[in-house]
């Protein structure tokens, strides 16, 4: 396997090899950009080359050649197949570009799954850059003249697509996921992961979590105490005579998944992925973004939804067994939207945990008093998550 270049200095190695193929090729050069699915492809690579020999270079995405909603359906096709596209009209057009003739390509409507034929004019040039899923299967790879993989691990696929896709094509987060764990990882390691040793140069690309995840657009605003020798009982009094109501009380099971960061660090310090059982058949995935300290609450971007139990399993077998497990009873409060939850553990601490939906003076003010009541100083909040502090 060849070794990957990181992001920041690939371009300074790919500039010179491209400069070697430039010389030797009189009039087109066709330059392939191949990747993962969710690997920033476009806007970090092609995009850098394109801007780099703007004037002498066009950039075509084989995404404007889906066949559409209807094709994958009568066929039982999906979009992470070669055969979801329209192969022979992208050839067409290639041959075209590369006789000096203009072209009309389509454009695919996301949203409604369907491609808009003719929509887009293409001038031919010089450079002709393409990025596609599967461009360096081994049926087309004699076809250009440099190759780029672009490489990112699973776990900024996942968090990546789940950003992207809700606001590209509408779909439930859940869906997204779903259909990730079920289609486009097994199309991965079929088709894209065999492909990589065909390629030029590959880049690693992985995800930032403190930049990245703000795409979530959510935010997490919370307080945590150690309430350990104060009973269940008496905290509930407080917090019902301040008046919240009770909500319910459940028994929670969290799964952690932990990976190999920066230079195999582990660190869960960096951001929170875990997978929630309660009441023995509902799941809820969530995912937070590295922790910042904000007043005296804990701040993070956030997302949370539900999904399937299979799904705990999916995430095992990603993560390589690498996982965190722990339980707990909750009783849950609420009052405003804000939630008071009391977390009773065996055999370690009790917590309490404030999530705050509406942050206001007045909401500050009702949990200060709780917690005068309590003797708790809000100066010795904990900032960590539960699987942090164990």
């Amino acid at each position: 396997m060849k070794k990957p270049y990181p992001l920041y200095e690939w371009l300074f190695f790919a500039e010179d090899k491209l400069k070697e193929v430039l010389n030797t090729k009189k009039w087109n050069v066709v330059i392939l950009v191949a990747w993962w699915s969710a690997s920033w492809k476009t806007s970090m690579v092609a995009k850098k080359i394109y801007n780099s020999y703007k004037d002498n270079a066009i950039l075509l995405s084989m995404d404007n050649y889906y066949r559409g909603k209807e094709y994958y359906e009568k066929y039982n096709l999906n979009f992470d197949q070669p055969e979801a596209l329209n192969l022979d009209l992208f050839f067409e057009h290639l041959e075209k570009l590369k006789n000096g003739e203009k072209v009309r390509i389509p454009e695919y409507d996301f949203i409604n799954s369907r491609p808009i034929l003719n929509a887009i004019e293409v001038e031919p040039k010089k450079i002709i850059i393409i990025e596609w899923l599967f461009a360096l299967h081994e049926k087309l790879v004699s076809l250009w003249d440099f190759k780029i993989f672009v490489d990112l691990w699973t776990h900024g696929r996942i968090l990546r697509r789940i950003f992207r896709d809700v606001e590209r094509t509408g779909q439930r987060p859940k869906d997204i996921l779903n259909y990730f764990l079920s289609t486009v990882e097994p199309m991965n390691e079929k088709y894209i992961e065999p492909t990589k040793e065909n390629a030029d140069i590959i880049i690693s690309n992985e995800y930032i979590p403190f930049i990245e995840s703000r795409d979530t657009k959510l935010k997490d605003l919370q307080m945590k105490f150690d309430v350990s020798g104060i009973s269940t009982e008496k905290i509930s009094d407080v917090v019902l005579r301040r008046g919240w109501q009770y909500f319910w009380s459940t028994d929670l099971i969290d799964y952690f998944f932990s990976f190999d960061y920066w230079n195999n660090k582990k660190d869960f310090n960096n951001e929170i992925i875990f997978i929630r059982r309660f009441e023995f058949w509902k799941y809820l995935f969530t995912y937070k973004w590295p922790l910042k300290n904000w007043e005296k609450a804990e701040f993070r971007y956030s997302v949370s939804f539900f999904v399937e139990a299979d799904v705990l399993e999916s995430f095992r077998k990603i993560y390589w067994n690498d996982m965190k497990i722990l339980s707990r009873k909750r009783h849950v409060y609420y009052i405003n939207a804000n939630i008071f939850c009391i977390d009773n553990f065996e055999n370690w601490k009790d917590f309490v945990e404030v999530k705050f939906y509406k942050y206001t003076k007045k909401e500050k003010k009702v949990i200060s008093n709780i917690f005068k009541e309590l003797c708790l100083d809000l100066d010795f909040w904990v900032c960590k998550y539960y699987v942090e502090l164990l």
